[in-house]
């Protein structure tokens, strides 16, 4: 799991929503925007309509963060705030790679 300091709060996210940027890989999103700290923050946001049992949303959102914090160990990624929104449910083989895409596209 990634530590609290490397998610996002509340407020946090919705300055990300209202300000930030976006594009869109598969079935993921990316909304991101720029911060003062000195390393990347991150939230998960699975909706209903793409994993309609808590349980799958719950470990998609378990498998995103420990995803995050291993690629995090590997490559520095900056200083940003990062929300990525999954469009439907995607398998596990797939989320890794597109983990990476999107935080090289972010760069």
């Amino acid at each position: 799991m990634l530590a609290s300091t490397f998610r996002l709060r509340k407020q946090d996210v919705e300055r990300v929503y209202k300000k930030g940027r976006s594009f869109r890989e598969d079935f993921l999103v990316a909304r991101f925007l720029g911060n003062n700290l000195e390393h990347c923050r991150f939230a998960v946001v699975i909706p209903k309509k793409a994993a309609p049992k808590a349980t799958q949303r719950t470990r998609l959102k378990r498998k995103t963060f420990t995803l995050l914090g291993e690629i995090m160990k590997v490559q520095k990624i900056g200083n940003f705030d990062i929300i990525l929104s999954y469009k439907q449910l995607p398998k596990e083989n797939d989320i890794n790679p597109l983990l990476v895409r999107i935080l090289v596209r972010v760069k």
